[in-house]
């Protein structure tokens, strides 16, 4: 009977790794908002939870009506209420998050959050990307959308776009992710070779991009 339990062991071990957040809320940005609205898509993610709060507000102004549907009217008001810097960072964005607050005071998310970026001319950024990967992988594996930065050269103002799952293919692992610039192209994927390296692999609109490291995770408390 021993090889009746082993074989079903070796292959749970064998088992690709795999983690997707299905039915992810995505839309169009309005040009230069893809961080706002990044963000906003983010949070109707786990307003679709069970128990989650049906308003959030900064200070006191309301930021959103959440719910199922995107009205662009709630989009707008919720850009005015994030009051974000005309060049928006990863550290301005976390930080308006932190003082998000639901309806009884309580404090709305939970982040992880990585600034500093990794300098694509040394060889081991491709080592530190990976290893950023990994903790990335963390997130993702319990159902946790991730904003990364892509830098153009330069010194063009980058993009955002959101990790929100990943797979183990034959071959290669890819990671899938939303680009708000590029809604009607729905998921995309991009081997992690790729997300990883130092070649600009972004195509999307504007000038090519790549990963520089930096990285935002933030989930409902």
């Amino acid at each position: 009977m021993r090889p009746l339990v082993l074989i079903p062991m070796l292959f749970l071990c064998l088992m690709p790794a795999h983690a997707a957040i299905d039915d992810y809320p995505l839309v169009p940005q309005a040009p230069g908002q893809c961080l706002a609205t990044s963000a906003y898509l983010i949070q109707q993610h786990f307003a679709a939870t069970p128990g989650a709060p049906a308003t959030l507000c900064f200070d006191t102004e309301l930021a959103c009506r959440l719910g199922s549907q995107v009205p662009r009217d709630d989009l707008d008001r919720w850009i005015d209420s994030l009051r974000l810097p005309y060049r928006p960072s990863l550290s301005a964005l976390a930080a308006r998050l932190q003082q998000a607050r639901t309806p009884d005071g309580q404090a709305a998310f939970d982040l992880a959050l990585v600034t500093n970026a990794i300098a694509a001319r040394f060889w081991q950024s491709q080592r530190e990307r990976q290893s950023r990967l990994s903790a990335i992988d963390a997130q993702l594996e319990q159902d946790r959308p991730v904003l990364i930065h892509l830098e153009r050269p330069w010194r063009f103002a980058g993009h955002y776009v959101t990790l929100i799952g990943f797979e183990d293919q034959p071959a290669e692992r890819v990671y899938r992710y939303v680009d708000t610039a590029d809604a009607d192209a729905g998921v995309k994927i991009v081997p992690a070779e790729q997300l990883a390296g130092s070649q600009f692999w972004y195509r999307g609109t504007g000038l090519p991009a790549r990963w520089n490291g930096r990285y935002l995770a933030a989930w409902a408390r």
